[in-house]
């Protein structure tokens, strides 16, 4: 792994990121970090031909891009496809609270894109079997219970067991 400070215009988003909803309040706040203090965790990116793709820090890369910083500090590390998944899913569920839906449908394309097993992703992040099975469950569900999960009205675990109750009925 090397570091270096490469120019923003060289550094591009992940092709699918973990993260696809975020708190307005906590990215502004990330924002005003960056501003007085600088970037203080640098970024992990892999090389992509002529220039290199996030795979951790993609919120500090989106702040860095509206606050126009010219450069990034960042690791480089040569990773193949799996081994950035397992960099980006420990990025986004070990240092800031994950979505759950969000976790899910991460789940889902590792499993649709990439022909990772249910298992193999619970081995990729270290959690039981089950909790991807929950978490996948949760992509199944009504619009409105989804949306009741993403605003922390109900818990996934409880979505679970209410996803389980006709559509009809799902009156929580």
């Amino acid at each position: 792994m090397a570091f270096k400070v490469l120019p923003i215009e060289k550094v591009k988003p992940p092709a699918h990121p973990a993260r696809t909803v975020d708190d307005e309040d906590t990215f502004q706040e990330l924002i005003a970090s960056i501003q007085s203090l600088g970037i203080i965790v640098p970024l992990t990116v892999r090389r992509d031909g002529e220039e290199y793709e996030v795979v951790a820090g993609h919120r500090r890369y989106l702040a860095a891009q509206v606050l126009k910083l010219p450069t990034l500090p960042c690791y480089i590390r040569d990773v193949d496809e799996t081994t950035m998944h397992i960099l980006r899913l420990s990025e986004n569920i070990i240092r800031q609270h994950l979505d759950p839906l969000d976790e899910a449908q991460y789940y889902n394309y590792l499993m649709e894109e990439q022909g990772m097993s249910q298992a193999g992703i619970a081995q990729m992040i270290h959690k039981d079997p089950s909790h991807v099975s929950r978490r996948l469950s949760l992509l199944d569900m009504s619009d409105k219970l989804k949306e009741a999960v993403r605003q922390g009205d109900v818990s996934p675990s409880v979505a679970v067991e209410l996803a389980r109750i006709p559509v009809e009925r799902q009156d929580y």
